[in-house]
């Protein structure tokens, strides 16, 4: 049985081993800048710091109580070159290998959508790979619809989806 917990700045030494376990079978598919760039960012403890201080972050932990997979709410108010301001983010779904495939990851996208809800945000948008296939598929069936192609990141094409809450 998985337990949803917030994450906090306590889980980062867990949260930095999941995304390497998670994030390191991605390399092979990008080209050698793309993989020493995505390499670092996930082996670099400020992005982790920055995500529990710039977002709701959410954790799922199996019956051993080992960090099975993360996600992080931003909320609106910041615009870039790919978000509007008034959305809301979902960011850094990572799953744990072993635990693919076992619903984990739709049923923490789905706590993210019913907190943003909670917090007020009326949109949701997320941008994800073309290696993220399973990924991109529950994002689909829970609602979330294409916009567009994004620039590219680490040598990959990335796709920009929203929801409106």
């Amino acid at each position: 049985m998985n337990t949803l917990r917030t994450l906090s700045s306590t889980d980062i030494a867990a949260m930095r081993e999941l995304c390497i376990a998670s994030w390191a079978q991605y390399e092979s598919l990008l080209d050698v800048e793309g993989a020493k760039a995505l390499r670092e960012n996930i082996h670099r403890l400020k992005t982790y710091e920055e995500l529990v201080s710039t977002s709701r972050g959410f954790g799922m932990y199996g019956d051993d109580d080992s960090l099975q997979a993360i996600s992080f709410v931003t909320p609106s108010g910041e615009a870039d070159e790919v978000y509007q301001s008034n959305w809301s983010r979902l960011r850094f779904v990572t799953v744990h290998p072993d635990a693919r495939g076992k619903g984990v990851g739709r049923q923490l996208v789905q706590h993210c959508i019913e907190d943003a809800r909670a917090h007020g945000e009326e949109w949701m948008a997320l941008h994800t790979s073309e290696h993220m296939k399973a990924a991109r598929s529950i994002y689909e069936s829970l609602g979330f619809v294409l916009q567009r192609e994004i620039p590219s990141r680490y040598g990959m094409r990335y796709w920009l989806y929203t929801m409106q809450l």
